[in-house]
Order: C-alpha cells, then structure tokens, then sequence
C-alpha cells in the first residue's frame, strides 16, 4: 500500500519500490547484472533477529572478499577443507548468492595459508622494536609425537595488552637443548629485539632450556640485566605441584564419594535413577556432576564441589536402592557415604577453593597478572598456617606436606623472579608499602629490610 496524496506524497517511494524491491521489475534486473550496489541489511544486535533488520548501507559484490570470508569461516569454526564441497552448503551459497562461485578445498587451503603469510607480516611489523614475554611449553600426543608451541605477550602503542601463537611445531624430543634451539629459531625467524622473560613449568629440561636461550640472548644483546630474571617458573604449575602433594594420600571420605559418583555416571538408567531422586529431595541445583582426573587436582575439587550440593539425593539412593548399596560392597569392601563424609568432603572442598580461586587468578592470559602475584601466594601461605594451627589432624597433615612443597619453590627469596616484585611496585595500589607488607607475610623481616631499603633507594 502506497500514500498518493497529492501534496503530502510523491513519486520517490514507486522509484524505490521499481529498482530496489519489485521482483518483476526489468530496472531491477538490469541492475543487479550490471554489478550495482545493493542494499546491505544487517540483523539488530549483530546476531539474532530479535530486533528487526536495520540498514546498515549500500555494499557492491566482491567475489574476493567473499572468499576471504570463506577461508576466514573455516579457519574460525575448525571445519574441514573438503566442507566446501559439501552439496548442502552449495546448494545453500547457490540460493544466497548465485554469481559465486565455491572454491575447491584445495584453493581454500591455498587461500587460508594467503591469510597466514599475510597476517604473518603484519604481527611482525607489530612486534618490531618491542619488548615482548614469552610463554611455551611441550608435550606428547597419544600418537607418540612431541610438540612446542611459543606464544608472544606484548603491550601495543595504545596500550593494550595482546598475545599471540608465533610457533606451534614438532620437536624431535624433550631435551632442554633440543627446547632452547626452537626457541632460538623462533626469536630469529620474528625478528624479536628484546625479550624481557619467558615463563616455563618447572620440568628440569626447561632449565637446561631456559639456560641456553638466556646464552644466545645474552650474546645478542636481546634481553635485559644479562638475562639474570629471564626465567619466569608458571606460578599456576606450582600451584598445582603444592595442592597434588597435599592430595597423595587422598581421604577415605573423599574416596566414597567418587565411587558414589562413578555409580550415577556408570549407566544411563543410575542417572535416571538419580535424577528422580534428586526431585524428590527438592534439590534445585543445575550442577552436573563430573568424575575426576588422578593428574588434576581441581577436577577434584570441582567433583566434590558439585557432589555436595546433591546430598540429600545420595543420602536418599542410600535408604532406597539396594543397587546403590551393593556397589561398594562389590568394589573393596567400602560403604555409602555417611554424614561424616560429607562433613569432611565440605572441609575439603571449603580448603581447596581458596587455590582453585588463585589458579584463575593468576591463569588469565588476556589481562595482566603479574602485580597480582604477590597478592596470590600471601592469600595461599596464610591459609596454609591457618590450617596448620588447626583442630582438623587430617587437615594438619595436608597442611604440612603442601607447606613443604611451598617453600621450595616459594620460600626462598633467591630463587624468586624480582622481576615480579617490581610489577607489584608499579601497581598504583599497592606501591612499595603493599610489596613490603607481602613480603612480611611470605618470607622473614630480613628479606623486608632488605627489599625496602634497595626500593627507597632506586
């Protein structure tokens, strides 16, 4: 329907609806084989259709760009090649856009690797004259082969903080040789002029490694203070070294909870079965419950976590279900969980959050974390003492064991960055008057003295 009134509305509106929206119109026609722009409409919000379309602006055809964005859509979604060849996504792209033509999965891996040599030159003209971080690590896949990969932390000249994967390849082995060398080809194929540190877990290869890199830095002028703070020790690894020490004799309480979850998770119908009674013990927690893995003490925790907020359905399996029973006694003589159990697994679980709450904090990769460090092992050295001065013998004795382990890798001043204690200084809130009180927390009042007389002199 159309306005015609003679003096609030004219003709504009029949010329739009002649060259831009009338399918039978021959102008319309014509323009689209002559290549003119259309008009480009984009969804509200950028995603859904939930607010209607909106004009975003006129847009021309390219059949490059349309295969850039092609290429990009593989690359982003983890597809595979030959997902071009597809007969419904072709008859799809035929119906959106019949002037393209789809590219075979040999020239879209012809155009992916374009994009990447092309990205390639464009990071390393970011990275020219900056001083950059590195992080890398290696392992073994299940098929035996070994792998490195490098990433790149860097701070552009807007100050915004980035990181980048500059090497992901095959290495012969684990050797910290055969580790510094494809660290030093990487810094050279970059084209990297200064490398302030590089963090590592706490293998003995990487030590090996790290000593060779800090040689070739040194002797090509590539680092700082003659690589002496180069090697940065993954704070998240001893973390975890720290709290799977405490975890090696594993409480009994915990252990019959696993086996109370590994019976729901063992078949389909025992979680039917779980579910119901969950409902009827009026529990409303979406939690999932999850097994744990021996190598990773924070499923643990996630495990226990979850498992707690489904008591009541346990306790009731417990009272109802002769199966429920019998699976532990059929799996080395043990009984259902108790509510001294669950008190145990809550003391547990209570403990471990502090550290699964430090390893997020100090694990971010797309903010800085090192002004937070020292804030982080002041929070995990005085829960630890708490524990210690505690009532709970079996949580004395976790306390002590993970103690040790904190001191060897913590405890010693010496054998710390000092790297990380400048960034604390320059954190605004916390200065040199919040680096002394940590210090007074993590190690002895000489250390502080010391500290804080070389800061008031710098």
């Amino acid at each position: 329907m159309y306005g015609c009134h003679y003096k609030k509305h004219g003709t504009s509106q029949l010329k739009v609806h002649l060259e831009e929206q009338c399918k039978k119109s021959p102008i319309l026609k014509s323009l689209v084989e002559k290549g003119q722009s259309r008009l480009d409409i984009k969804m509200a919000d950028g995603s859904s259709g939930a607010g209607g379309p909106t004009l975003k602006g006129y847009t021309k055809y390219n059949p490059d760009e349309c295969r850039r964005k092609l290429a990009r859509m593989i690359i982003m979604d983890e597809l595979p090649f030959q997902f071009v060849e597809g007969k419904g996504f072709q008859e799809f792209v035929q119906e959106l856009e019949p002037r393209f033509v789809l590219p075979s999965r040999h020239t879209v891996a012809k155009d992916i690797k374009k994009m990447y040599l092309r990205d390639k030159d464009v990071l390393r003209g970011q990275l020219a004259g900056l001083v950059v971080c590195l992080t890398t690590d290696t392992w073994t896949s299940i098929q035996n082969m070994n792998y490195m990969s490098l990433t790149v932390h860097f701070v552009d000249a807007d100050w915004v903080l980035h990181k980048k994967i500059i090497k992901f390849c095959q290495i012969t082995d684990h050797k910290g040789e055969t580790i510094g060398k494809a660290l030093e080809a990487a810094i050279k194929e970059w084209g990297l002029e200064k490398v302030l540190s590089v963090s590592v877990d706490n293998a003995s290869s990487n030590d090996v490694a790290l000593g060779y890199l800090k040689n070739y830095l040194k002797d090509a002028n590539k680092t700082f203070l003659g690589g002496e703070y180069l090697h940065v020790r993954c704070a998240a690894h001893i973390l975890n070294l720290i709290v799977t020490e405490g975890l090696k004799d594993v409480d009994d309480s915990v252990a019959r909870v696993r086996m109370a979850v590994k019976w729901v998770r063992s078949s389909p119908s025992r979680l039917e079965k779980f579910k119901v009674a969950a409902k009827a013990a009026g529990i409303t927690s979406k939690k999932g419950l999850c097994t744990d893995v021996p190598t990773r003490w924070n499923s643990t925790f996630l495990m226990l976590e979850a498992a707690q907020e489904y008591k009541a359905a346990f306790q009731l399996l417990g009272d109802e279900d002769i199966q429920y029973v019998k699976y532990f006694d059929e799996h080395g003589g043990s009984r259902k969980p108790n509510d001294d159990d669950w008190v145990a697994v809550s003391t547990f679980v209570d403990f471990l959050g502090l550290f699964y709450d430090v390893t997020l904090n100090i694990s971010g990769s797309l903010y800085p974390t090192s002004h937070g460090f020292c804030q982080q092992i002041c929070r995990v050295k005085e829960e630890l003492e708490d524990m210690r001065r505690g009532s709970n013998e079996r949580m004395r004795g976790m306390a002590n064991s993970m103690m040790l382990k904190y001191d060897k890798y913590w405890g010693d001043l010496t054998r710390m960055n000092i790297f990380l204690y400048v960034a604390v200084i320059l954190d605004l809130r916390l200065k040199v008057s919040g680096l002394l009180y940590g210090l007074g927390l993590v190690h002895d009042q000489v250390w502080t003295d010391i500290i804080g007389e070389l800061a008031r002199d710098t």
